[in-house]
């Protein structure tokens, strides 16, 4: 279809930035410094739409790709991290990929991409995920009820209020999606789940907001098969939770089962120590807050 006018408008801005030189000016500036890219889906057919912001397009994905290695070293992530621990000196302008979640487009879109280019990369896995059926996010669920709702406003307590939001248009289902994702992270596990309820208990769901392929795309996961597939490849894994759960608000007990056994199942399925995305046995920071 027709570029948007946002679309058209980022373009020129970051056009005249490529044209004055800024971001020649900061490779050099940063040359000796750890790129680390964070990646989520890589879509071949999904629409540009609020619902894909964290996915790029395979074209896109594969331009970044020439265009990294053109510029860059690309290391795997535990190469870099040796590195950045002085344990093995890194090149400069060294970088590395990462995906988070553990989405089947990383399998299916991504990795030929990456395989092509001999190009080394480290995925995330939420497992309790993994080679499940129609498994989704919170995050995603919140998305889909919002973006499936053919009423004109949803209502959610929210601090001892009853708050109302208009989701009559794509514009304002973003705003209410952001918003109320927003307070939904600051909730346990148990509340969260309620609110959720609530909100789906609102909609008529009759009508998929995209259509099947695209759906399967977006949201499907990962098989163990398909991960070590990968692996065999030179992929990298490591621990994304067990369920996506948002740490700081979890007991002990809940934060050793989300990160501990998550790495397990890794360590199980993989038969490999998988990389953490936080180094648990270092840690003195017990609130760091991930996924986001």
């Amino acid at each position: 279809g027709w570029p948007t006018m946002t679309m058209l408008m980022k373009r020129a801005f970051y056009g005249a930035m490529r044209r004055g030189g800024v971001y020649q000016y900061a490779r050099h500036k940063h040359r000796n410094q750890a790129l680390i890219l964070t990646y989520h889906g890589v879509l071949r057919n999904g629409p540009d739409s609020y619902v894909n912001r964290n996915c790029v397009s395979a074209h896109m994905f594969e331009c970044q790709i020439r265009w990294l290695k053109q510029n860059y070293h690309i290391l795997p992530l535990s190469q870099l991290i040796a590195g950045l621990q002085g344990h093995k000196p890194l090149p400069p302008f060294s970088a590395a990929l990462t995906f988070d979640d553990g989405f089947r487009n990383n399998y299916e879109v991504a990795f030929p991409i990456l395989v092509r280019h001999n190009v080394p990369a480290t995925i995330f896995l939420t497992t309790d995920m993994i080679g499940s059926q129609n498994g989704k996010l919170w995050t995603e669920q919140v998305d889909e009820i919002i973006y499936s709702a053919f009423v004109r406003r949803l209502h959610i307590q929210m601090n001892g209020s009853l708050m109302e939001f208009e989701v009559s248009n794509p514009r304002s289902k973003e705003i209410a999606s952001d918003r109320i994702r927003g307070f939904l992270k600051k909730l346990n596990p148990t509340e969260r789940k309620r609110h959720i309820l609530a909100l789906e208990r609102q909609v008529d769901r009759k009508t998929n907001y995209l259509e099947e392929d695209q759906i399967r795309e977006r949201y499907a996961f990962l098989s163990w098969d398909e991960v070590r597939t990968m692996a065999e490849y030179g992929m990298e894994f490591g621990s994304h939770t067990k369920s996506h759960a948002i740490l700081a608000h979890l007991s002990p007990v809940e934060l050793e089962d989300e990160l501990m056994n998550s790495k397990r199942k890794i360590e199980q399925e993989l038969n490999l120590e998988p990389l953490l995305k936080k180094a648990l046995e270092d840690a003195e920071i017990v609130d760091y807050t991930f996924p986001e």
